[in-house]
């Protein structure tokens, strides 16, 4: 498997690009699977990316980012902003600044987006301990 296929919940989505785009920033692209099963009760007939799982990719995102594996800590600013449906939406961007704090811990904030229109689905600051 290539490094960059990480993956939630056994194939929920894929990393197909993933890019520094300076010092504590970086940038994924990813496609959703839209036929996964926790869609089938996450809306019938009207799919939508439960916000556990956007915050789940940015975890994910968070750890290829530094090569280490984390625990969301807190979370002071989570905003669920626009309906994340993998069937009109199966591209979505990840955009992610971090720093590591004095104490250790990671201080994120993120954004999942639509890489075509800019529509901001879901933003997150948080801080995450290495584990």
């Amino acid at each position: 498997m290539h490094p960059l296929q990480q993956r939630l919940l056994h194939d929920f989505y894929q990393i197909e690009s993933f890019s520094e785009t300076g010092a504590g920033a970086c940038a994924a692209t990813l496609t959703l699977n839209a036929g996964h099963p926790i869609l089938e009760g996450h809306f019938p007939g009207f799919p939508v990316v439960p916000g556990v799982c956007m915050m789940q990719m940015t975890k994910e995102i968070l750890e290829h980012a530094i090569g280490r594996k984390t625990r969301l800590v807190s979370a002071r600013s989570l905003k669920f902003l626009t309906i994340l449906n993998p069937n009109e939406n199966k591209t979505v961007r990840s955009e992610l600044n971090y720093q590591e704090t004095e104490s250790g811990q990671i201080e994120a904030e993120s954004r999942l987006l639509d890489p075509e229109s800019g529509t901001v689905f879901f933003k997150m600051k948080g801080t995450f301990c290495l584990q």
